[in-house]
């Protein structure tokens, strides 16, 4: 059959106009960089005047409430994009009431939804972590994160990291049990799911009681792993995490067994200007630890010298015969 070359250039501009309005659309500001949509009913809240953004927090607010799962979606997008633009407009959003119906979406919403809920929920933690946990939203989170999609996971576990920022706050997520999924999204997340679980990670060993639940839920060796072999921004956060957790004795012994102290030389050679003060501060106390090693070997070696010898002599000495 002879090939339509008309239909088939009409049809090559017509994929090369299309990827082009993409490219304009990622680099607009509230749009969707994956699927190339906009994602955001308003325009940037700069250039709008007070009035018209708490009007406009407040129809979202609406939008939030209602049954739509698209607009749910969208209205929460736009009001974490709000809350980036302009930190100032973080209090507004959560007295216009926006928590309760993010916390609804979170666990009833479509995935899609239950993503961006989780999205606003994080930039918004920054000023509301007690009335967020109050909303009951801490539960449909840790679920998100065990189950959700990609975008979900990754969200969640900002989301989480963002509240853990509050020392009061970490026993209660802890006891939601918000560790095993955050220890499995540094196993087997995306490369934001492991940046965000790390983060999170490092914000709840903080807390003295808390390290040991971390490492008892095995988040020891893929922090390591990603020293390893995880991009920068990766093991820039694994290193801030396995600091916090080095600042028990019995840790540091293990990140010694399990390595860590090679990959974070050579981090320190390698890795980002900001992370090298942490690093090197970090390599100080596991040599320090490797050097209190090296001491107790030394002693039993002497003490085990000492013993052999003691018993040589004792066999050399000579035996007095009997009558």
């Amino acid at each position: 059959a002879q090939r339509d070359w008309h239909s088939l250039a009409s049809g090559r501009a017509a994929a090369k106009s299309r990827r082009a309005r993409r490219r304009s659309l990622r680099a607009a500001p509230g749009t969707d960089r994956r699927a190339g949509r906009s994602t955001s009913l308003l325009p940037c809240p700069r250039q709008r005047a007070p009035a018209m953004v708490a009007n406009d927090i407040e129809a979202l607010v609406a939008r939030l409430r209602g049954p739509g799962a698209g607009d749910q979606a969208v209205a929460a997008i736009t009001l974490a994009q709000l809350a980036c633009d302009n930190a100032s407009l973080c209090a507004p959003i959560v007295a216009a009431g926006a928590l309760q119906p993010l916390a609804e979406v979170l666990r009833s919403g479509s995935e899609v939804g239950k993503a961006c809920a989780a999205a606003a929920i994080a930039r918004l933690a920054c000023v509301a972590g007690l009335p967020i946990v109050a909303t009951g939203a801490l539960p449909p989170i840790v679920e998100l994160m065990r189950a959700g999609t990609d975008n979900g996971e990754t969200n969640g576990a900002w989301a989480i990291g963002q509240l853990a920022r509050f020392a009061s706050l970490r026993a209660l997520i802890v006891a939601a049990g918000a560790l095993p999924p955050l220890v499995e999204l540094l196993r087997a997340g995306t490369e934001n799911g492991k940046t965000n679980a790390a983060i999170a990670i490092g914000q709840f060993a903080q807390d003295a009681a808390t390290r040991a639940l971390i490492v008892a839920a095995g988040a020891l060796p893929p922090l390591v792993e990603l020293l390893r072999s995880g991009p920068k921004i990766c093991k820039t956060n694994a290193a801030f995490a396995i600091g916090e957790l080095a600042e028990d004795a019995p840790t540091r012994a293990l990140l010694v067994t399990a390595g860590a102290l090679p990959l974070l030389v050579e981090l320190l050679r390698a890795g980002p200007e900001k992370a090298k003060a942490s690093v090197a501060f970090l390599l100080v106390r596991l040599a320090t630890e490797m050097q209190h090693e090296i001491t107790a070997l030394r002693t039993g070696r002497d003490a085990l010298a000492e013993g052999f010898e003691s018993s040589r002599r004792s066999l050399a000495r000579p035996q007095r015969g009997t009558t």
